[in-house]
């Protein structure tokens, strides 16, 4: 009844005992068993209110074929949230592309080796690693890259210096993470006085629940919003 055409060729569905024992079945000896959810959730560690997204574990997935990679991409997308950053990634570059007289500035995280930080990171963004480089989807246009040690972009005093000497006062901000990273240096932002813009899907979250409610908190702040499309739309 569960596969193929046999749902629908099913009337009413009676659960009927077929007379075994429970005595028995408690009795037998088997090596197969039915996992129900109150036996995964048992084992899932409890996350911390500190934790983010290096502290999370790693996925491996073994799934799929050739011919039937479904399973695979699900899980996979799910794991990453392809589903945001792949967009966000397009509409960088596409605001990028679009105003040739705009001053892009790169950021990027990165740990000294032998900080306490670097090791609870699993020194996946440890100094001069390749994981701490710059996605190379995204076009780069200028060397203006600063490296942070901490969430706000601005406990590095360069890149405040940098915005003043070149008499920046308006951001428009992009970037993954929207929940940690792109949340520090906004409020980092308006302490220095700095006037925002952030581009709706142009930022990525764990999901688009958590995406909105973000775009919420950053509106009660005095941040502007606005799409990948407006913005373009007024520039051109």
């Amino acid at each position: 009844m569960f596969f193929n055409d046999g749902y629908a060729n099913s009337g009413e569905v009676i659960l009927k005992g077929i007379g075994i024992d429970d005595r028995i079945l408690e009795d037998a000896i088997t090596s197969d068993y039915l996992i129900e959810p109150e036996d995964v959730f048992t084992l899932l560690p409890q996350k911390r209110k500190d934790s983010h997204k290096y502290s999370a574990g790693k996925v491996l997935t073994i799934a799929g074929s050739v011919k039937l990679p479904g399973a695979a991409v699900l899980t996979s997308k799910a794991a990453l949230n392809i589903i945001q950053t792949d967009p966000m990634i397009d509409n960088i570059n596409k605001i990028i592309e679009a105003n040739k007289n705009m001053l892009v500035v790169y950021i990027t995280n990165e740990f000294k080796k032998g900080t306490i930080a670097n090791t609870i990171f699993s020194r996946r963004l440890e100094e001069g690693s390749e994981t701490a480089k710059m996605d190379p989807r995204i076009k780069i246009v200028s060397s203006n890259r600063f490296i942070k040690d901490k969430g706000d972009s601005f406990t590095n005093p360069q890149l405040d210096d940098f915005l003043i000497k070149n008499k920046v006062n308006h951001l428009i901000i992009t970037g993954v993470d929207a929940q940690y990273c792109v949340d520090r240096t906004i409020r980092g932002a308006l302490n220095r006085k700095y006037n925002i813009t952030i581009i709706s899907d142009a930022i990525a979250t764990k999901n688009d629940k958590k995406r909105k409610a973000k775009l919420e908190e950053f509106r009660a702040l005095g941040v502007e919003e606005t799409s990948t499309t407006e913005l373009l739309n007024n520039i051109r």
